[in-house]
């Protein structure tokens, strides 16, 4: 059955028949908001995050104001740019890892050998057409590509199979932490497609596993809250952090910040992520507590929201200081010299 577009005036309603109340931001504002900043559907999708008090047609949420949605989107965004910005690092870091490791192994052969056992496993691939490698191809006659051109032509999943395959080679062991590189990698592809990531906040990570991600998330809580300097417990009776690392865009985000303090090696692009991430944290905090916490009351306006962005901000803390600690002490190895390639908007 073809679906009816609807007019703004036919959103608005929708809204109000469901209970969405235009209290804290005018219903001018809001008609605003869909018109130059969002669309319906986007924002109707963060009500998922809310209780009804009915059902069938006739549903009504409880305690929800269109100012709460448009804060949701607006949170949202932020955290998509920032974890856009930190996948980019990431993504540079592995090449720079990757390098390294060709560097410094003694088979002069090792990089046209692996780039052969990443063809074996992975097959024919597709290289999108673009002016910005077409050079490379070219360059490339009959496919005989040195991972330093893969590089520049892969998608993200083929970059940490490359990677894999030659760490793989190299150091005769499994690639430490692949799970959390794909991981990110999904979270970076949602961001890339504008997808919601607060769209349903009590989404678990165990709703999504596949054969491809098979590591148990408790991989992921473990050594997130070791970075936040607590200890996971093994019995029912979890502290609220721990349980929101179940959900999944606290779990993947704290895989994004895990694999950023790994393979991140540049001083420079610690202390900017900092930067940025402080900015997060910032931004959640200007109206968490009267929106979603329970300023000027008793109780919780929306323990689900509140808890899950609390879980977020502690993330947030734990990953800039061990990134702190990590800035420190590289810039104080006299041997170390800074890969200012991967700051990018830094400056000199």
């Amino acid at each position: 059955m073809a679906k009816k577009r609807a007019t703004l005036n036919q959103q608005i309603e929708t809204f109000r028949n469901h209970g969405v109340t235009f209290i804290k931001m005018k219903e001018s504002q809001a008609r605003d908001f869909l018109t130059y900043n969002t669309y319906y559907y986007k924002l109707k999708t963060y009500e998922n995050n809310y209780p009804k008090a009915a059902t069938g047609e006739n549903y009504q949420y409880v305690g929800l104001d269109i100012s709460y949605l448009v804060e949701l989107s607006l949170l949202d965004f932020a955290l998509s740019r920032l974890v856009t910005s930190l996948c980019s690092n990431i993504e540079h870091g592995i090449k720079t890892d990757m390098n390294r490791l060709i560097m410094d192994c003694s088979d002069e052969n090792i990089a046209s050998e692996c780039v052969h056992r990443f063809l074996a496993i992975r097959g024919n691939f597709e290289i999108h057409d673009s002016p910005y490698t077409n050079g490379i191809q070219e360059q490339c006659h009959h496919h005989d590509y040195a991972p330093w051109h893969l590089w520049e032509l892969l998608t993200l999943n083929d970059q940490i199979l490359l990677y894999e395959t030659l760490f793989q080679q190299v150091k005769h062991k499994e690639l430490p932490g692949k799970h959390l590189l794909f991981i990110m990698r999904k979270m970076r592809n949602a961001v890339s497609h504008g997808n919601c990531l607060f769209a349903d906040m009590s989404r678990s990570t165990t709703a999504i596993s596949t054969s491809e991600l098979a590591m148990p998330d408790i991989e992921v809580t473990e050594k997130a809250m070791n970075m936040c300097g607590r200890k996971p417990k093994i019995s029912k009776r979890k502290s609220s952090f721990q349980t929101a690392l179940d959900r999944l865009v606290v779990n993947n985000y704290a895989a994004v910040l895990l694999c950023h303090l790994h393979y991140v090696n540049s001083p420079r692009a610690l202390l900017h992520a900092c930067d940025e991430v402080d900015g997060f944290i910032t931004r959640v905090n200007l109206h968490r507590e009267e929106y979603f916490g329970s300023k000027g009351i008793n109780h919780q306006r929306n323990p689900l929201i509140n808890s899950t962005l609390n879980a977020l901000i502690v993330l947030s803390q734990g990953y800039i200081e061990k990134a702190q600690d990590k800035a420190r002490n590289m810039s104080s190895n006299d041997a170390y010299h800074d890969d200012t390639s991967g700051t990018s908007g830094l400056g000199d």
